[in-house]
């Protein structure tokens, strides 16, 4: 067997937050979030594209960021 080939790449990885979605989204059939989502996502697709960019996947995430919120500086 082959070895896969491996690349190192740089790349960025982008978070956003939509404030008061959470507990918008608990309320609602998962059609209508994905309704309300698809506009969203379209103009950030089309935003990022537009600058060279790439989108891999949309992810929903389940936990909570620290208090201090992200920072590369920290350990």
């Amino acid at each position: 067997m082959s070895e896969a080939r491996r690349e190192r790449k740089v790349v960025t990885v982008l978070f956003a937050d939509l404030v008061g979605f959470t507990t918008q989204a608990e309320q609602l059939d998962p059609e209508d979030v994905e309704a309300i989502l698809r506009p969203y996502h379209e103009r950030l697709r089309y935003e990022l594209e537009r600058w060279g960019g790439t989108v891999r996947a949309w992810r929903q995430a389940t936990s909570s960021t620290p208090r201090h919120g992200f920072s590369p500086q920290r350990p």
